[in-house]
């Protein structure tokens, strides 16, 4: 369990990074750990049996392994066998992804599971205990539609950092991740395909992602970018993740190829790439038809056509662009971050006055850079408040609730916060 441990280490690490560093005001993770009792040596206990119907969501299946833990279950069909996705979200709303992918599942064909207790800010021993409880339910025949040897996995942000671990430690060969890439780079012996908003704050650890993990993998790579900010990826963006699977399933001998399929797979790519018109977004999606493809088909045509493209002045200008872009990004991220506490409202209402004009004024990467670090800010802000109420440290509580009413007025959490602090002020 050495490694394992590790990785709990690095995802705690992760969270903290991808949540901002606010300089000499240190911003960190709320912890509301829900009362799991650790484990040693999960072993299933006898529960009543679950008879599963067929395309139907289950809110809260307890767990054999550990009577504190429960999932949320989908089942697309109530008599056959079928591969399992199981999923990570980061507030452990396990009927979240279930809502937003069961139709896609009914389509091709997975049981989605997804963790009721699994979510940011837990104890190293907490992910631990609820991984092994998992893993045994997962293989000990409690849920019978399953296809044990076809197990998947992914998450969400922080959900997605754990569903690298849940593969690292137990050998599960497919991460998908949005909003997050993996805990630990050491040694990545998964098939990791990734989403990112292009205003999600953890867009940039995304776009760069691809070329760390071909330094140390040899497993497929893919990350697929779409308009939105952080947040689980609309179904129809989604359905990457499961032409992916399906089709290492074929790959694999455990599905037959489906050459049906695989056609309507390449014309949906096809037709992004006819209407994009960035060389590297035109790059991504030959690379997606390679990676997702090799295996079934030849697909030398596909390649030759993704290394023209990247030997081109335009790939190479767009590329130079994007780190030009990034290297802004950062600079002005931990600037601002570090003046969370240190500058007056009066100056961050000026500022987000900037924002706001160079967010529909400037070149589309420059106004995306500007909605990522806001969304960057009002994050940081956000659990600076929830900590500094936890210290008892109302007076900085209170000056950031003021900030983060100038960052992100409309956020829905702001109510919430100012009764919450007034009633710890009395």
């Amino acid at each position: 369990m050495g490694n394992l441990k590790y990785l709990f280490l690095i995802l705690i690490a992760f969270v903290a990074v991808s949540c901002g560093d606010t300089g000499k005001n240190p911003v960190q993770q709320e912890v509301n750990a829900s009362q799991l009792q650790t484990t040693q040596n999960v072993q299933p206990q006898e529960t009543a049996e679950i008879k599963f119907i067929g395309d139907t969501l289950y809110k809260n299946v307890p767990s054999r392994a550990n009577p504190n833990m429960s999932y949320a279950v989908y089942t697309p069909d109530g008599e056959k066998q079928l591969p399992v996705f199981v999923l990570f979200d980061p507030h452990a709303d396990g009927s979240l992804p279930l809502k937003n992918y069961k139709e896609l599942a009914k389509e091709f064909g997975f049981v989605l599971i997804a963790s009721n207790n699994s979510q940011n800010g837990l104890q190293p021993q907490d992910y631990q205990m609820i991984l092994s409880a998992l893993y045994a339910d997962l293989k000990s025949e409690f849920l019978p539609l399953i296809d044990t040897s076809a197990i998947f996995t992914g998450g969400f942000s922080g959900g997605g950092r754990v569903s690298s671990i849940f593969a690292t430690e137990y050998k599960i060969p497919v991460v998908i991740s949005a909003g997050a890439g993996v805990a630990g780079m050491k040694q990545v012996d998964f098939n990791f395909i990734g989403f990112a908003g292009n205003e999600d704050f953890n867009f940039m650890e995304l776009y760069n992602l691809d070329n760390m993990l071909a330094q140390v993998s040899n497993k497929d790579h893919y990350v697929e970018f779409f308009d939105g900010m952080h947040e689980w990826p609309p179904q129809d963006v989604y359905r990457t993740a499961f032409y992916y699977m399906s089709f290492y399933l074929m790959k694999n001998k455990k599905l037959p190829v489906d050459n049906e399929l695989i056609t309507k797979f390449e014309k949906e790519v096809n037709r992004q790439i006819a209407v994009v018109k960035k060389y590297t977004l035109k790059a991504n999606l030959y690379k997606k038809l390679v990676v997702f493809e090799n295996g079934l088909k030849d697909v030398s045509a596909y390649k030759k056509k993704y290394d023209e493209i990247i030997s081109s002045k335009q790939y190479k200008a767009e590329q130079h662009e994007m780190i030009s872009i990034f290297d802004q990004e950062n600079r002005l991220r931990s600037a601002y971050a570090g003046a969370l506490l240190n500058k007056p409202v009066n100056w961050w209402k000026d500022k987000m006055k900037e924002f706001e004009k160079n967010e529909h004024t400037l070149p589309t990467d420059e106004e995306l850079m500007y909605k990522r670090i806001r969304n960057y800010l009002s994050l940081a802000t956000y659990m600076g408040i929830t900590n500094y109420m936890k210290q008892g440290n109302y007076l900085y509580a209170r000056q950031l609730l003021d900030v983060y009413k100038v960052i992100d007025p409309k956020n829905k959490e702001i109510p919430n916060l100012e009764k919450e602090l007034k009633n710890m002020e009395q």
